[in-house]
């Protein structure tokens, strides 16, 4: 038996003869008398690859990081000159964007008795929201030649969440001013956010400033969600719909912070403000007071016919009312005719926080008047009293 030494120095292919001579005991020689053996290559004679060291500070890089250099190590044996396949392939995130490498595989050679390469490749810095992504540099083996590192033979590599991934928020411009009646019940506001939607985002809101009072809506702070993949929150503001008579109100909702994931604001608009109309008649329902209507003489003596009107409702604000006095030449109202008796239109004004106006229309003194005779009475208009 031929006893081979295993030893631990990486070795090319080595060959040994065995001869046979000087037979004993009578023996004698063949023809064939000797015989080749070859030890194969042994203990990576050609390399055993190790990814050693990566150009970045950290495994974990901005996009914007340029150019990555990765350095190998050729270690154990060198001999001869090598060639080794290198690719980079993504293990984790969205791979919908453009290419994230402008280098994905190519080889790394060795000269004979070499130990250092490096490989470079740059990182495309594209201007698409993406979320965290995770790549692998792997060195390949090559049958009968060098062989990688079976863990040390790739590196791990994570460009950073870019390009606002997780989205820039603002209140929807639709929402930004809205008017809406109490009878609603509740006003939805809707926010956005533009750029990327990876993950969940918190954004917190509050009711900044109000004319309304604290028991009028609810809530008024409050949390919207952006679920992941979605571009549209909503805030859900439910309105107290009371019978108390009441001017436009409002309120206006102020966007605070961020939370969740780090997305971030826009310049604008970061509120929302929410007219509540006029409700309830606030400025009064006007008619006149049909027992009022009647002749009477002033203290001067003068002839007059007094009216009455009232307002129901809301009596907030002065209002001045416009109304024509006609000739009822039917007696029953059908047929109403201009007349020359008392001035008209009239226009008067009720006070704010009154109910009710009487006033005293003065009949020409030289008309003459005919008993039984009546008057039709018709508002033509209201409008709020201006001051000035």
């Amino acid at each position: 038996d031929v006893v081979i030494v295993d030893d631990d120095l990486p070795e090319l292919n080595e060959m040994f003869t065995v001869e046979l001579s000087n037979p004993t005991g009578g023996a004698t020689l063949g023809t064939t008398t000797s015989v080749q053996a070859t030890i194969f290559n042994n203990d990576f004679a050609f390399g055993l690859l190790r990814v050693v060291n990566v150009s970045t500070v950290s495994s974990d890089m901005p996009e914007n990081v340029g150019e990555i250099t990765f350095t190998i190590e050729r270690t154990r044996g060198t001999f001869t000159d090598i060639t080794v396949p290198w690719s980079i392939t993504q293990v984790r995130g969205s791979s919908d964007g453009p290419v994230d490498f402008l280098q994905v595989n190519g080889v790394v050679e060795f000269a004979s008795g070499e130990r250092w390469a490096q490989v470079t490749t740059t990182v495309n810095d594209d201007d698409t929201p993406e979320d965290d992504e995770e790549f692998t540099f792997q060195l390949q083996s090559v049958t009968g030649s060098a062989q990688a590192h079976p863990t040390e033979g790739s590196f791990n590599i994570t460009l950073q969440y870019n390009d606002d991934a997780f989205g820039v928020v603002r209140v929807h411009e639709d929402s930004a001013l809205k008017s809406v009646n109490e009878s609603t019940g509740m006003v939805t506001l809707q926010l956005e956010r533009t750029a990327g939607t990876f993950r969940e985002v918190f954004v917190s809101w509050v009711v900044s400033v109000a004319s309304v009072s604290a028991s009028d809506i609810s809530p008024t702070h409050g949390t919207a969600r952006f679920a992941p993949g979605e571009s549209i929150a909503n805030i859900t503001i439910t309105i107290n719909d009371e019978t108390v008579p009441e001017i436009e109100e409002f309120f206006t909702i102020a966007l605070q912070s961020i939370s969740g994931n780090p997305a971030r604001f826009h310049s604008s608009p970061l509120m929302a403000t929410v007219n509540i109309l006029p409700n309830d008649n606030p400025h009064g329902v006007l008619q006149f007071l049909p027992s009022s209507q009647t002749l009477s003489v002033t203290n001067q003596g003068l002839r007059a016919l007094q009216v009455g009107i009232q307002r129901t409702g809301g009596t907030i604000s002065a209002v001045e009312v416009t109304f024509s006095i006609l000739l009822d030449t039917s007696g029953t109202g059908s047929n109403c005719q201009p007349q020359s008796i008392v001035s008209s239109p009239q226009t008067v004004s009720i006070n704010d926080k009154l109910s009710s106006r009487s006033i005293d229309l003065l009949i020409d003194s030289a008309a003459t008047l005919v008993e039984g005779q009546s008057f039709c009475l018709s508002i033509d208009s209201t409008a709020l009293k201006t001051v000035g």
